[in-house]
């Protein structure tokens, strides 16, 4: 059989054709064919944008933005700790916190409050309670993770509010020492009480928390907890009774040294009778002394003046009875 010749595609197409077809593609350019095909008939094309388009810069963050975590208080407790550690500092700081707040509230402090609620040890408790719902997330606790962070913002609220109501407080007490005015005592009233309500509401905040948090995490956390306070109070017995022991000590040596000193004064006494007596005698001899006339002064002999008789004993014979016998030669 002989073969057939084959059939060429260039060869069905006429060549004038081919040559027409690319002339226009090159006189009209692929941003126009592009554009032509893309837009309907009878509207205009918007111009052609250069690929890729440059992307708007995002939105400056705002001070409310909630994807934004903006804490006031600062603390060292860690971020990698588990959520029974976490538990234990907050029940171990929670006694002292309270006590602390309450001992303030009672002495108007509202200033030392306010700040206090940002420093050790009620940062540390609150920290603490901020890593817990992050730490339940890495056990695959979610659904506890969601309620212990609602939780939070909760109890943060509260605190937040017990912080407005103390500034608010010590701002009011500032003004009026500044005026040397005294506060109001229906308005002073009305602040404390409400302080005291914040610090109720927060307090219960916080049992609302530990309650989110699953139960085999704050068992143990509450069991150290107590032991912790335990602990303490035996310390701070022990340093009462050493103190106690050291004042008794100190008492008992003041005693002797006070009758150490009463002895010394009682034998000194007698010396000091007998040299006041002796020094009185030696004073009044000298007063006699003093009160003695003194002896006339001894007449000096004038030179010029004849010496007076000399008188004889009464041994001596007279003179006329004098004889030869009675001379010694």
């Amino acid at each position: 059989m002989e073969a057939q010749p084959r059939l060429s595609v260039c060869r069905a197409i006429p060549r004038r054709g081919v040559l027409l077809g690319t002339a226009v593609l090159l006189t009209a350019g692929p941003g126009r064919v592009l554009a032509e095909e893309a837009s309907p008939p009878g509207t205009t094309s918007p111009p052609a944008v250069a690929f890729p388009a440059p992307l708007p810069p995002p939105p400056a963050p705002t001070a409310s933005d909630p994807t934004i975590f903006q804490y006031d208080f600062a603390s060292d407790v860690p971020n990698n700790l588990r959520v029974r550690e976490y538990c234990t500092i907050i029940t171990s700081n929670r006694a002292r916190v309270w006590q602390l707040i309450a001992q303030q509230i009672q002495a108007g402090d509202f200033g030392t409050l306010s700040m206090n609620l940002n420093v050790a040890p009620a940062a540390d408790l609150r920290q603490a309670a901020l890593y817990i719902p992050w730490a339940l997330m890495q056990n695959n606790e979610f659904n506890a993770a969601i309620d212990s962070r609602k939780a939070f913002n909760d109890f943060d609220e509260h605190v937040k509010d017990l912080q407005r109501a103390a500034a608010s407080a010590a701002a009011l007490a500032a003004a009026a020492a500044d005026a040397q005015q005294p506060v109001p005592p229906a308005q002073q009233q009305q602040l404390a009480q409400k302080i005291q309500q914040a610090f109720i509401l927060m307090s219960a905040s916080l049992d609302g928390f530990l309650q989110a948090v699953p139960a085999k995490y704050t068992a143990g956390a509450a069991r150290q907890a107590v032991q912790a306070q335990q602990q303490q109070a035996q310390a701070q017995a022990q340093a009462e009774a050493a103190r106690a022991q050291a004042i008794a000590k100190a008492q008992e040596a003041r005693a002797a040294q006070e009758a150490a000193t009463a002895e010394q004064g009682s034998a000194t006494q007698p010396q000091e009778q007998a040299s006041s007596s002796t020094s009185a005698s030696s004073s009044s001899t000298s007063n006699n002394v003093a009160q003695a006339p003194a002896p006339p002064p001894a007449k000096k002999q004038d030179p010029l003046t004849p010496p007076q008789a000399m008188v004889f004993p009464d041994a001596f014979p007279p003179q006329e009875a004098w004889s030869p016998a009675f001379m010694p030669f």
